[in-house]
């Protein structure tokens, strides 16, 4: 099922819902204005962590809510399988696979609150080289969208994903690393509205813990 613009979608979920626009911006923990903005036209894209939360609470298929792409609705367990959404389908640079995991492995590592929140991150460069490598997924639990303890985190810097080393400063920043030595760290501060944490890197896709 497609719907042309984000505008539809949103109006299209939440009539089939029965919920409200209050319920919409209360359940994701965004301002009313921010999904005003979904609602009314003006913003056309919804990115990361407020895309999954918004799919989650009108029970729709974020590439669905994203793009118009697939199904309105998701089929989120296959038998004993799980699906795990892509944290940004709105990059086209990206190809999206629509990951399916053991439900009984999920919960024996991550219990049943950290599933709901889990989402995928295909990894597309070498900044984190030698230990992400492009070709690499990695599962990022979008619940842990801000900085507890220093470790590797998904992170949003203008309108791309990445995994970085987060480390806290003495001067309240936080350092952004990259394990490969080839590229320059950045400084993320609360002020900064192009690079935003997204979610803690779990797993990796070969299984091996990260963290």
């Amino acid at each position: 099922m497609t719907s042309s613009t984000l505008q539809d979608r949103i109006k299209l979920a939440l009539e089939k819902s029965g919920l409200s626009k209050t319920d919409l911006w209360k359940g994701c923990g965004v301002s009313s204005s921010t999904v005003s903005t979904w609602f009314n036209g003006r913003n056309q894209n919804i990115n990361g962590g407020n895309l999954l939360k918004a799919a989650k609470v009108l029970g729709v298929h974020p590439l669905w809510l994203a793009n118009g792409q697939g199904e309105m609705c998701p089929t989120n367990q296959v038998g004993n399988n799980v699906y795990i959404p892509s944290l940004n389908p709105l990059d086209k640079s990206q190809t999206i696979f629509e990951l399916k995991i053991n439900q009984s492995w999920l919960l024996k590592q991550f219990g049943k609150t950290t599933i709901d929140s889990l989402s995928h991150l295909n990894v597309v460069d070498d900044t984190m080289s030698p230990h992400l490598n492009p070709g690499d997924y990695v599962l990022i639990d979008t619940s842990a969208s801000s900085y507890n303890t220093d470790g590797l985190y998904a992170v949003r810097i203008s309108n791309k994903f990445y995994i970085r080393r987060i480390q806290h400063q003495d001067n309240g920043n936080l350092l952004m690393k990259c394990d490969n030595s080839v590229y320059e760290n950045q400084t993320l501060n609360k002020d900064q509205s192009d690079k935003t944490i997204v979610g803690k890197a779990l797993w990796s896709w070969n299984q091996k813990r990260i963290n």
